[in-house]
């Protein structure tokens, strides 16, 4: 996935992960900082996500525009790492 993802990364503007995948904090930051023109992200359900890969996530999508969250991210990770930003 991560080699399809940086293929395309100028032109991906939507990235909406399967929602059984098991993302990790490395893959996170990888797909973050290939995908500069990344507008929408959906994160899978399973996985669990530090803070520390969720911030330097959201910092390196700085036109993100959309982000659908689930149980995978809880909301008190994912609203003060966007009010960094």
């Amino acid at each position: 996935m991560l080699k399809v993802c940086s293929t395309f990364e100028h032109n991906t503007s939507c990235l909406v992960f399967n929602f059984f995948i098991y993302l990790t904090d490395a893959e996170l930051i990888t797909i973050a900082e290939r995908t500069s023109n990344l507008k929408r992200l959906v994160f899978s359900f399973k996985g669990k996500l530090s803070m520390g890969a969720v911030e330097i996530a959201i910092k390196s999508l700085e036109g993100l525009q959309s982000i659908t969250i689930t149980a995978m991210i809880k909301p008190s990770r994912i609203f003060p790492a966007i009010s960094k930003t």
